[in-house]
């Protein structure tokens, strides 16, 4: 516990930072970041015509800006092009887990992903109709990831699917920065069954 006017130091606590900042501030301050980031990368590539690019980096710079987008242009038939991806985590980048579930939209809708691999920050996504032809679908993320997270990206699209599939979704249930498993994953389960 912090001393009385006192800051709290703890490594990661960032909860109440922009807490009482003007949000203007805020936007050009993140502008001009993501500004400084091209210009070291030699700029990014620009959209293919009508992909909406996403900056990954904006809020907290992780992976929820890349499992939302993926699930909503999926629902929405918009192909995106995300870059940063992961920018504020150490290291950045897709992770396997990422993949997985990158991957697991990817064949729901029949789409069309480029980029993807451990490590990359930029990726591009097309989706078509959902698969109709196949009942049932494997995500395995092969390492110790998130299988909560995985469910935040393949949940959405199951629930909104035109027909009923099956799935098999298998991770870890523990990890680092992940909400914890299994209360999760029998709640969820349970809403999506009895939907």
């Amino acid at each position: 516990m912090p001393k009385k006017g006192g800051k709290n130091n703890a490594k990661g606590n960032n909860r109440n930072a922009n807490k009482g900042r003007n949000p203007r501030k805020l936007d050009a301050q993140h502008k001009r970041d993501v500004a400084a980031m091209q210009a070291e990368e030699g700029g990014w590539a620009a959209a293919s015509e009508g992909e909406i690019l996403i900056d990954g980096s904006f809020g907290e710079g992780g992976g929820q800006v890349l499992r939302n987008t993926f699930a909503l242009s999926a629902l929405l038939s918009k192909p995106i092009k995300i870059i940063n991806i992961r920018a504020n985590r150490k290291p950045g980048g897709l992770r396997m887990q990422h993949m997985t579930g990158l991957r697991y939209v990817k064949d729901l809708y029949n789409g069309v992903l480029t980029g993807e691999r451990v490590g990359a920050t930029t990726v591009s996504f097309r989706a078509w109709a959902f698969n109709t032809k196949k009942k049932s679908f494997t995500a395995e993320i092969g390492t110790a990831g998130s299988i909560c997270l995985l469910i935040q990206i393949c949940l959405p699209c199951l629930i909104f699917a035109p027909v009923s599939s099956f799935s098999v979704l298998k991770g870890g249930t523990n990890a680092l920065h992940a909400p914890r498993g299994m209360k999760r994953i029998v709640v969820s389960l349970f809403w999506f069954n009895f939907c």
